[in-house]
């Protein structure tokens, strides 16, 4: 019973002060998985390579869906994407993604500066899809995947282990749901509208601190827009207007809820895809947050930046099922 009572008062000590003011901003930072996966349609038998770098900077403190006027922290999180993908029948594709993170801290307070910083490889998400529509105009793709506990969740400075939105990794595997849309208008073929759904059901960290369970909250991201094409000379443009919604439930600790966790986004997301090769294209998106609600007071995203370079290399085609 002491040993139990003692458990409790300490998870509250770390729930309520150790990410108490301030917020741990283990939603709105963290890796750019749902914002990422999915490699877009190519012809059977054929291979993709893209690497891309994700620069997320959080600088505006929120409570609730107001901002404060406080510049003490921020946070800056950057991320080298790796994927590959097979396409192995005109329907039927596989993928793989491993991030490696840089992960910064900024607490400015009386004069002083304390910086935390980490780094490392990530959490690796493997995703299967498949075309349940795959016409002219219209495609409809869904996928189911796992996202691999590749990452340390046990990372420490000054031999304190570090927060769990610190870690390169979440220590837990999470089910990944997958599902996509594209339909090409009639009266101008080369515009597309385009629909993405990711849902992310999370896992436990069962030794979190070496004592305690963590799991992040459940992920919901839904994007929609419109994309155009045109050329300029030898180079395909393809020029995008997409908007993101982002739900992210509060995170539990031994099933405690923890405050300032959890929240809904509403981005902006420009893009562009630039191809001056047949089978190569240049990649450009930012985010930027025009609604925000976070959980009790937290760091949330002020811009996101994504730049990657997508390969695909052809062994020719075949019918599948």
């Amino acid at each position: 019973m002491v040993y139990y009572t003692m458990r409790v008062l300490i998870l509250l000590i770390l729930g309520f002060c150790g990410v108490g003011v301030y917020g741990q901003t283990c939603c709105s930072g963290g890796v750019p998985m749902s914002g990422n996966i999915g490699l877009p349609i190519a012809d059977s038998k054929a291979i993709q390579l893209s690497t891309s770098y994700d620069l997320n900077l959080l600088k505006t403190l929120k409570s609730g869906n107001e901002t404060l006027n406080d510049q003490s922290r921020e946070r800056t999180t950057q991320t080298f994407l790796l994927q590959a993908g097979y396409q192995v029948t005109d329907r039927l594709a596989v993928e793989i993604l491993l991030p490696y993170i840089i992960q910064k801290r900024i607490i400015s307070q009386f004069g002083n500066e304390q910086i935390t910083q980490t780094h490392g490889i990530g959490d690796m998400a493997l995703l299967v899809k498949y075309a349940v529509i795959n016409h002219l105009y219209w495609t409809v793709r869904s996928g189911i995947g796992l996202k691999v506990a590749t990452g340390r969740s046990d990372k420490t400075n000054n031999n304190i282990t570090l927060n769990a939105d610190l870690q390169p990794g979440s220590g837990a595997n999470d089910l990944i749901f997958w599902s996509a849309l594209g339909h090409g208008l009639a009266l101008r073929p080369s515009t597309n509208f385009h629909f993405m759904g990711v849902y992310r059901l999370t896992g436990v960290n069962e030794n979190y601190l070496n004592s305690f369970s963590y799991r992040f909250g459940n992920e919901l991201s839904l994007m929609a827009g419109l994309a155009d094409q045109f050329t300029i000379g030898p180079i395909i443009t393809n020029p995008s207007l997409t908007f993101r919604y982002r739900h992210v439930q509060t995170d539990t600790q031994n099933d405690f809820i923890l405050p300032n966790t959890g929240g809904k986004w509403i981005f902006f997301r420009p893009g562009i895809i630039l191809s001056w090769w047949r089978d190569m294209a240049l990649n450009y998106y930012s985010e930027i947050p025009i609604w925000t609600e976070v959980g009790g007071v937290q760091l949330s995203p002020t811009v996101r930046h994504n730049i990657g370079i997508l390969t695909t290399l052809k062994f020719g085609s075949d019918e599948g099922f």
